[in-house]
């Protein structure tokens, strides 16, 4: 929605409305955690990972215009602070390459923390450049790890991991 306005499509109030919406009922009251198709349930230990769809919302608040942070992205951060990217050589062994969601985690997390800005971004974002720089490959790309990588391969980590190194670029 924020694209289209950008590109000076006319974006009816009652689409961000329902964006808005749909983001909080996903979002956990209790622990500010997204989950992809249902609240994360905090009592499920064997739930997937909710790392992705958390970075997400939280970028996607920002995005459909909630200014300030309220206090449902304020801990969002502090969930992204406390998971802050790292580059594991070990997540290059076939067991698992499918166990985070690394990329997909990065770019959402990446464009939610530079809504926020000082120095939670900086934090972040020195961080998620460490990771990628450390973790590109001597032809420029990345590896295919992580969730989604083994349906996009090495095309979507590197289109990922660039797309998250620019995103300093990309808007206002």
């Amino acid at each position: 929605l924020r694209s289209a306005a950008l590109a000076g499509i006319e974006v009816p109030a009652n689409a961000r409305a329902s964006a808005a919406r749909f983001i909080e009922s996903l979002t956990s009251p209790s622990t500010a955690e997204t989950g992809y198709e249902t609240r994360p349930d905090p009592s499920d230990r064997t739930a997937p990972p909710t790392l992705g769809p958390t970075a997400l919302a939280f970028a996607s608040r920002a995005a459909l215009g909630e200014s300030p942070p309220s206090a449902v992205s304020r801990r969002q951060a502090a969930i992204l602070l406390r998971n802050l990217p790292e580059w594991k050589t070990e997540w290059l062994s076939r067991a698992q390459r499918g166990v985070l969601p690394v990329y997909y985690y990065w770019y959402h997390g990446t464009a939610a923390m530079r809504s926020i800005g000082g120095g939670q971004w900086k934090t972040w974002y020195e961080a998620v450049t460490k990771a990628l720089m450390v973790s590109q490959e001597k032809d420029g790309s990345w590896p295919a790890v992580g969730q989604w990588a083994a349906d996009g391969g090495r095309v979507f980590a590197t289109a990922l991991a660039i797309l998250t190194l620019e995103s300093t670029y990309r808007y206002p």
